[in-house]
């Protein structure tokens, strides 16, 4: 297993590419297009997110992400992204090992990112949980979009390790929902989005839901 760092989303030709939603890419006749992605939420935490800017997975973290190996058994060839935090890097870990594949690093899929002081990023959390994004600054919807070119740049059936807002934000673009959280995706929950043959994006499953800290 090695760790790649990637963001260039210029590294394949554009026919390639995944479309934002309510747009579709030109398809050859009679060729078919079926590619699966994974978002995979980390394992729990050592820290919360409010506690810890970059917190290592917990014991029971741990134990969560070698369970990520048995939904994958058997698939086909798979590649592996992950934000570059640390609680989602030793989520990915187990999968990347268990597959010898490398793991390519993308900023663009990092945890929102915070606009105060570490001590006050809980009450700022619980304050924009329950707005819609034509409510929040520039900086976070620069972030959304950001997170959606980096989906935009995979052709493959790919594994995309991640975080409880970017899984939010990239339903709620599919799903043209402008609220900033729509579901409660739970540790190591996997939500499948697909490309169908005729070139659309569309959510084929949430993940599990629990209530859980965002961490």
């Amino acid at each position: 297993m090695s760790f790649m760092m990637t963001g260039n989303t210029n590294r394949w030709n554009n026919s390639d590419l995944l479309v934002p939603r309510g747009k579709k890419r030109a398809i050859s006749k009679g060729k078919k297009v079926m590619v699966n992605i994974y978002l995979v939420r980390h394992g729990e935490a050592e820290h919360s997110w409010a506690d810890s800017t970059d917190s290592e997975l917990s014991t029971l973290g741990h134990q969560q992400s070698q369970s990520v190996i048995r939904h994958f058994k058997g698939q086909g060839p798979l590649k592996i992204y992950s934000s570059p935090l640390l609680r989602a890097r030793e989520t990915a870990a187990p999968l990347a090992k268990e597959l010898g594949a490398s793991v390519f690093i993308d900023d663009r899929f990092k945890e929102i990112p915070t606009e105060v002081e570490q001590k006050d990023r809980r009450k700022w959390l619980q304050g924009i949980t329950s707005l819609r994004w034509t409510e929040v600054s520039p900086k976070l919807r620069d972030w959304r979009s950001n997170s959606w070119g980096a989906l935009a740049t995979i052709r493959h059936d790919t594994v995309i390790f991640t975080h409880f807002m970017v899984i939010n934000s990239l339903i709620g673009q599919l799903q043209n929902d402008d609220r900033l959280v729509l579901f409660q995706p739970d540790n190591v929950s996997i939500t499948h989005l697909l490309i169908d043959e005729k070139g659309s994006v569309r959510l084929k499953s949430l993940g599990q839901e629990k209530a859980t800290l965002i961490n």
